[in-house]
């Protein structure tokens, strides 16, 4: 089975991170793609990249945030133990 693929537009971070690829086949009308429409495929895969970036970031302080709590949340459970066996004794 031959791939008819004509356009292969990396998904990648201004780090040089690859998320992806964008893959674009043959036109129904048989023409080449323009410089221009190889530009707007670059321009979304920016586009794309940088809303990948956006979520990751935004997924990382969620992730912290929680962190953060669970460790709130552990420490007065410590000390409602600390305090309760401090009394009994």
């Amino acid at each position: 089975m031959r791939w008819k693929i004509s356009v292969v537009v990396p998904i990648t971070s201004p780090k040089g991170v690859i998320f992806g690829v964008l893959i674009i086949g043959k036109k129904k009308s048989g023409t080449k793609y323009s410089v221009e429409e190889i530009e707007l495929l670059k321009a979304v895969a920016i586009q794309t990249a940088a809303s990948v970036e956006r979520i990751k970031l935004q997924e990382e302080m969620i992730t912290e945030k929680l962190e953060a709590e669970k460790q709130i949340e552990l420490n007065r459970q410590k000390s409602l133990f600390v305090s309760s066996v401090s009394h009994d004794l």
